[in-house]
């Protein structure tokens, strides 16, 4: 007995009552069978070694036998012990018994330990069915013999630390008969019931074992056996016992954890970066928790029966630990601590892990902004308060209806509730509703960013639903369920870095929303969309106005064609009694800043009702990215519905204002509003744009539930993301690559989001060995529905200095080893009529050119050819295979391997000064295309990540011909800017004109072209012929277009612009990244007079 050590380790009196007890009860069973059980006092666990030395020796023992356990300083302990024993010529045998499977054996794909709960639990269960049946049968008494023992050594002691074995004695009775019998009764009586009844604590519903799994009066192996062969023969209860089953799996799950992760056993967060949240100190409201006096009848019914009775339900333990952690912003750790001295069942990885899951920081943890309401979770599952009375008796005679918000009741014999659920905190920044749908304060105390602010927003109007969100069409899930928006005025104070801002409402006006961040809105249904199923909603604008006698909203949903589908504008006055009034004809326009999805500026024309035309006129003062993660998340987005998890929140986040990729833009304006508005004045107001779009859908998080995707280089830099994105859509995957290192932190990542993963050795020059993979993944997987071929590699050289061996290891890797995978997992694709495959290539394999790469060039476009070639044949089995090719893409890879050519800064600096997104593309947009290049209907496409850069080859002639005099006029719009004096014969001048517009709305129609194109087109034609180039002496034009849809309008536009003239070089190019340069007319002429 280490009873020092328990103390230290938290055990409270009911755990260390309860544990005197069943020895009690185990001498007096170890004495039917004549065998005696020795009481050895070692205060501390460092004692251990020397006391159990001291007895083998006296009693001359040959071999001891011990059962494992897993917490760190059990396990150095135990290590000691064998260690000391081993020296004296004692042997040890450790046994599992605590856990059906023996932490370290279940290893994920990558060969590390699971930290997600449903695919431990599949590997668990699978070993732990035949755990469960090695069962020992009960000894028979043997003969007795004497033993050389002092008196004390063979007593249970009636007391130890004060704490007398008697407490709780009629409440835990203990021992493994008492143990046995009720797991005979639970499975005899309760079982077949237990899904439903485990979550009412009013109910005896769940098994009562814990206390006894906890000192080990009966094994989990014993309780999985049970249940096993109860399921055999009685099949009304087969369901409840495997629920019980995956109950128990957790149990040994939190015991892996404990015993493979050291830090979690030394008070860290599982979660390393969650050690530092900034929990508050608030003793009083702690122990007002601890007493269960906290205002919430439930939460204080739970706490009361914890204390009186040494035990808490298990629904209940997890209310109790969000309320700490999660309302009253309190460390874990304080709540982790007063359980273990409470509990009857105190248990350190079952209690650690509960807690770490409640409060966000552990393994497996339920999100950050998942809280369960105390109030919704009593009407659930005490409805009535049968439970709730039993330990707040106080309640007993109130109504039922105000049961759990006795406040509104207006009681005094209850305390009021410690915190409002109408006030929520999240780091620095604290909101108050003030009046529901009305008024709200929001106060930010930041002193790290300078920032301090107190102030009160009231609605001008009442809240106004937004276009409603969610539009599940077919596979794409783009946008969210309802939420509300209130334009009103803000007054109080600003204080950033000292300065000080009065804010008044005369001057402070604006708009706030109001979604699931609050409390939970959202339907549990999508609201269809009527265009579904041919298109999705690719852009949304949304634009609230203030004006003087009230307040306009308008909003517009295009399709990936930029066609609106949900138009709709109203007119809000202010005052009592103002009808709502809709705007008539309602239509918007957006001049967008070149290159960028900054508007310039915003129009709104309408036909107001008893009146004529008018147009509302927008101009942007600033324009920021929204945050969070309430953007685009697909689980837990804007107004999605919650079920029983109706109060959430957001991390704290300042917006950013220089985010290129963000998809939510928003712009503070000035607005006039102009046209038939009889005599009065034309009004001025403020307001917002608000501009969502991109390439891509929001996709559903069970997009890919039950698929499977192969990933060759799936180890880092752009496989990795590929892998990552997918696994984030419910998609299972296998990883390949030659270097298995790579592989193991991309494998843990993807078994973290709960998703199989399969890490698999190849080198795909090797057809064997691309046979042997797949086959293994195939086998192990089940089958593979997608395929992306990742894999591949260069080194860059003079096209003189390239041997023949070079050669054929770049063609062989790059275009042989992707015809090795394609074939062999194609092959299966067509028997299973289901597929899609994907090859990574690069942007110069479509007609560019690929100075300094010119193997890979060759290998990649071969890659290209082969995709549109096997299309053909496999679009037949519901196949398809597309390329996508990304420019240079910002990864390790790229940075230790490309920029060897080069002077990495330089080739920064001039890459981006031709991309007008002025930056390299990352790796998770090139994984995004694959995402979209996965959908059914999409077959034979070249989509291209460049960030608008069509300069490639210009910027190669400056790094090949530093000879060549090279001017260039990159940044004019429309190219109507005079360009430099001086070009000499021979120079090479460089032409590029940009149109800035929306997706979808280039004023190019079959046939021809609209005014704009066509003017980009003369700008470019006059500039060539003022310096002596005729059309055919064009090296190079380019014709590139970010919205895949408009390829047919490219086509047209280069017939415009040759008119039978071919130049030297051309190509038609296209982005997956539309950040407004939707169409792009490059040139590259050798001045010839």
């Amino acid at each position: 007995m280490s009873a020092a050590q328990w103390r230290s380790h938290d055990m409270g009196d009911w755990r260390l009552a309860f544990q005197l007890r069943t020895l009690d009860a185990l001498q007096a069973q170890l004495q039917r069978l004549n065998i005696e059980l020795f009481i050895v006092d070692a205060p501390e666990f460092s004692d251990v070694p020397g006391a159990l030395t001291d007895l083998c020796k006296r009693l001359r023992v040959d071999a001891l036998e011990t059962i494992d356990e897993y917490p760190l300083n059990e396990r150095l302990r135990d290590n000691a012990v064998e260690q000391a024993l081993l020296e004296i010529g004692v042997q040890v045998n450790r046994h599992v018994a605590d856990v059906l499977v023996e932490p370290g054996v279940l290893k994920t794909g990558s060969g590390g330990p699971y930290t997600v709960f449903t695919p431990f639990y599949k590997k668990w269960r699978e070993r732990a069915e035949n755990a469960a049946n090695q069962t020992c049968a009960v000894p028979q008494p043997q003969a007795r013999f004497e033993l050389p023992v002092v008196e004390q050594e063979n007593q249970v002691p009636v007391e130890v630390d004060g704490v007398d074995r008697s407490l709780g004695e009629s409440l835990w009775p203990a021992g493994e008969e008492v143990a046995q019998q009720l797991l005979d009764t639970f499975i005899t009586t309760r079982a077949e019931r237990y899904p439903d009844d485990r979550d009412l604590p009013s109910l005896a519903g769940t098994s009562g074992l814990s206390a006894h799994l906890a000192v080990g009066s009966i094994s989990a192996r014993q309780c999985v056996s049970a249940a096993l062969r109860a399921s055999m023969h009685d099949t009304q209860a087969a369901d409840g016992l495997q629920k019980w089953v995956s109950e128990i799996a957790w149990r040994d799950f939190y015991r892996h954890i404990v015993a493979q992760f050291d830090h979690v056993n030394k008070g860290a967060a599982f979660r390393r970066e969650k050690d530092h949240l900034p929990w508050r100190h608030a003793p009083d409201e702690l122990q007002a928790w601890q007493q269960g006096v906290t205002g919430y009848p439930l939460v204080d019914a739970a706490m009361r029966q914890l204390n009186e009775t040494g035990w808490m339900h298990n629904r209940l333990r997890m209310i109790a630990a969000m309320f700490l952690t999660k309302h009253l912003l309190i460390d874990w750790r304080a709540g982790e601590r007063y359980f273990m001295h409470k509990l009857v069942d105190g248990d350190f990885a079952s209690n650690n892990g509960g807690w770490q899951w409640s409060a966000s920081t552990g393994t497996d943890a339920a999100p950050y902004f998942r809280i369960f309401n105390p109030t919704s979770q009593g009407t659930k599952f005490d409805r009535g308060g049968a439970f709730t009375t039993q330990y707040v008796p106080e309640l007993s005679g109130l109504d039922a209806k105000y049961m759990f918000e006795p406040h509104k009741a207006g009681v005094t014999f209850y305390p009021a509730p410690i915190v409002d659920h109408q006030f929520a905190r999240v780091g620095p920044i604290s909101v108050q509703v003030l009046e529901p749908l009305q008024k709200l304060r929001l106060q930010i105390d930041d002193t790290a960013r300078g920032l301090r602010a107190d102030l009160t927003f009231t609605g001008r109007i009442a809240a106004q639903e937004e276009p409603r969100f969610t539009r599940r069409v077919g596979s794409a899930l783009t946008m969210d369920s309802t939420r509300l928006t209130q334009n009103g005025s803000w007054q109080g104070w600003i204080e950033h870095k000292g300065r000080r801002t009065e804010v008044t409402p005369e001057l402070w006006l604006g708009t706030r929303d109001r979604s699931w961040g609050v409390r939970n809105i959202g339907a549990a249904d999508s609201q269809p969309n009527p265009m579904a199923p041919e298109h999705f909603q690719f852009y949304w604008l949304w634009a609230p106005i203030n004006w003087e006698d009230g307040v306009s909203l308008y909003h517009l949903n295009d399709d990936e064609l930029g066609r609106p589908w949900n138009t709709n504008g109203v007119f809000v006055p202010t005052g009592e009694g103002a009808v709502t009034e809709q705007m008539v004809q309602v239509s918007s326009l957006i001049d967008f800043k070149p290159g960028t999805r900054h508007a310039r500026a915003a129009k709104i024309r309408f036909t107001r009702h008893q009146a004529g035309e008018i147009e509302i006129s927008m101009t942007p003062r600033y324009h920021w990215y929204m945050k969070g993660v309430g953007y685009g998340h697909p689980e837990f987005g804007h107004g999605t519905y919650h079920g029983e998890f109706d109060s959430t929140y957001e991390e704290y986040a300042l917006c950013d204002v220089d985010d290129a990729t963000n998809l939510h833009i928003q712009a503070i304006c000035d607005v006039h509003m102009t046209g038939d508005l009889g005599e009065k004045k034309g009004p001025h107001g403020y307001g917002a744009v608000s501009d969502n779009s991109g390439p891509l859908a929001i996709y559903a998080a069970d997009l890919f539930a039950g698929k499977c995707v192969l990933v060759t280089g799936g180890g880092r830099g752009i496989g990795r993301e590929i892998a990552l994105a997918f696994a984030r859509l419910g998609a299972d995957c296998v990883i390949a690559s030659r270097n298995m290192e790579n592989l193991a932190p991309t494998a843990a990542e993807i078994e973290k989001l709960g998703r199989r993963c399969l890490a698999l050795p190849v080198n795909i020059r090797d057809p064997q060995a691309v046979t042997e993979m797949v086959d293994e993944a195939i086998q192990t997987m089940g089958k593979i529905d997608f395929l992306i071929n990742n894999a591949g590699g260069q080194f860059p050289a003079n096209p003189l200095d390239i041997s023949d061996n070079g050669w054929r290891a770049v063609v062989d890797l790059n275009l042989n080893g992707t015809w090795n995978v394609t074939n062999r997992v194609g092959k299966h694709m067509v028997a299973n009529n289901f597929g899609a495959i994907v090859n990574i290539v690069h942007i110069y394999s479509y007609g560019r050119g690929a100075p300094d790469f010119p193997h890979s060039g060759a290998a990649r476009a071969g890659v290209v050819n082969l995709a549109k070639s096997l299309a053909f044949h496999w679009a037949r089995h519901n196949v398809t295979i597309n390329s996508v090719a990304p420019g240079t893409i910002n990864t390790a890879g790229v940075r230790e391997e490309e920029f060897a050519a080069s002077d990495k800064t330089d080739y920064e600096s001039l890459a981006t000064a031709q991309i007008p997104a002025k930056r390299l593309g990352e790796a998770d947009e090139t994984a995004a295309l694959c995402v979209r290049a996965v959908m059914r209907y999409v077959i034979c496409l070249a989509l291209g990540l460049v960030g608008g850069f069509v300069g490639s080859y210009l910027f190669e002639l400056q790094r090949t011909s530093p000879e060549l005099t090279i001017l260039s006029t990159p940044e004019q719009d429309a190219l109507n800017l005079p360009f430099a004096e001086g070009v000499q014969l021979g120079d090479v001048i460089y032409l590029s004109g940009q149109l800035g517009v929306k997706p979808g709305t280039l004023d190019v129609v079959p046939g021809g072209i609209g005014p704009q194109t066509r003017q980009t087109l003369e700008n470019i034609k006059a500039s060539l012929q003022r310096y002596g180039s005729s059309m055919d002496q064009v090296l190079k034009c380019t014709v590139f277009m970010a919205d895949m849809a408009d390829w047919p309008a490219m086509n047209v536009v280069y017939q415009e612009m040759f008119a039978g003239h071919r130049p030297a070089r051309s190509a038609l190019g296209a982005g997956g990244l539309a950040l407004g340069a939707e169409l792009e007319i490059e040139c590259i002429a050798r001045v010839n007079r």
